[in-house]
């Protein structure tokens, strides 16, 4: 039999110890005493297929019958190839080597029998094993579970530095390094992913935040853009007030409407038209003058801050729109037609020039329209007492005499 078929060792490198602790599934703090290992026909050294002596119990990877009393007295026996008796949980009552012979086998194996607490484990040795190294280990076994292992003992066994075992400390030093390349490339996976999270999580934050900061926003804007388009709109009413005095300066005048007559079925219009009788005295133009500049200029300064307060503004076309209303101006007393034209187109497309939407564009059309006429009429109501009875006188000579309900 070769000395390399049966493997003692006392001594342990870290990295050795690390890997028969995860390979035997010890506890991380149990010490370990003294290991077995086999190598034959069926199990190669580093395998580690043997037995492992700690300070706790032992431990073994190797084929084994579990002999066990049935209830009849019968013995019944099953595979234990693995294994972990702790000292103090199991009750030791000794330990036997036999031969084949001794065994009845008639394999030619060699047996080791421990009686532990009811139960009798047999491991089965090839015949290349001799009795005496198996004495060892039944001893070892023994000791230890009697308290009194003495690994001085197995100095003349020991081959902890045997080749065979030298390759094994080597390999478990490369599995080692393997294990640690893989932890820290796995913590440093991690450490990624928390990392990642942490940023997805102040992202999120972020982003909720601006959202919160966004709706915020988007609310006072929503009311300054409505107040924007309030104040537009009364900025170009404005206007049409100017205009409406300066195309009527009679409005200045006390009894402007007193002595005018036009009557058609006794119904008086003489308040709509442009051409008016009496003269308009020199210091009523001078008002209306007076009137038409302050309200014109007041027009353009309002006009100006609403465009720069508006952010879609397009600064150039506005600024451009601006000198065209200035210069549509000079029509006011010769092409008053034409002047209205080209101040309505340029109203309308200083709204676009200012970022306004169609919509909101259509919607303020309407409204100047309808307050247009509204405050065209309601000018001559509060000035014409008559203008009410006449409104009445009108709408009865209009009215249908049919039954309606």
């Amino acid at each position: 039999m070769s000395k390399n078929n049966i493997h003692f060792q006392t001594s342990f490198s870290n990295d050795s110890r690390k890997n028969i602790t995860k390979e035997y599934n010890l506890a991380s703090d149990d010490e370990i005493l003294l290991a077995v290992w086999f190598s034959d026909r069926t199990y190669s050294i580093f395998e580690r297929r043997g037995f492992v002596v700690t300070i706790n119990g032992l431990a073994w990877n190797f084929v084994t019958m579990a002999e066990t009393a049935a209830a009849n007295g019968a013995k019944e026996r099953a595979p234990r190839n693995t294994n972990f008796l702790e000292k103090k949980k199991v009750t030791f009552l000794g330990a036997d080597v036999k031969s084949a012979d001794e065994a009845g086998r008639t394999d030619g194996k060699n047996e080791l029998q421990l009686r532990i607490s009811g139960t009798l484990y047999i491991f089965a040795f090839e015949s290349v094993v001799p009795l005496e190294k198996i004495s060892f280990l039944e001893r070892a076994i023994s000791s230890n579970f009697a308290d009194a292992f003495d690994a001085n003992s197995y100095e003349k066994v020991d081959s902890s530095y045997s080749l065979p075992l030298t390759l094994l400390a080597i390999k478990d030093f490369f599995w080692n390094i393997k294990d640690i390349c893989q932890k820290k490339l796995y913590d440093l996976k991690q450490a990624f992913r928390k990392r990642k999270e942490k940023r997805s999580t102040v992202k999120e934050s972020f982003r909720r935040e601006e959202e919160s900061k966004s709706s915020v926003v988007k609310s006072v804007n929503k009311i300054g853009s409505f107040f924007r388009h309030i104040v537009d709109l009364c900025t170009d009413l404005l206007l049409m007030f100017a205009l409406l005095i300066f195309a009527k300066p009679q409005l200045l005048m006390k009894d402007f409407l007193s002595g005018v007559t036009a009557s058609i079925s006794g119904i008086n219009f003489s308040f709509f038209y442009y051409s008016w009788t009496p003269e308009v005295p020199q210091d009523i133009l001078d008002k209306r003058n007076f009137i038409f500049i302050v309200l014109a200029g007041l027009f353009l300064i309002l006009k100006i801050f609403i465009s720069l307060s508006c952010r879609k503004n397009r600064k150039a076309v506005t600024a451009l729109l601006f000198i065209m209303l200035t210069a549509d101006f000079f029509l006011i007393q010769e092409k008053f037609i034409i002047f209205l034209a080209i101040l309505l187109l340029v109203l309308l497309t200083m709204q676009f020039s200012m970022g306004f939407s169609a919509r909101v564009v259509r919607v303020k059309a309407v409204f100047f329209v309808l307050f247009s006429i509204v405050f065209y009429l309601v000018i001559h109501i509060t000035l014409y007492d008559e203008f009410a009875k006449q409104v009445r006188e009108m709408l009865n000579i209009m009215k249908l005499p049919v039954k309606w309900w």
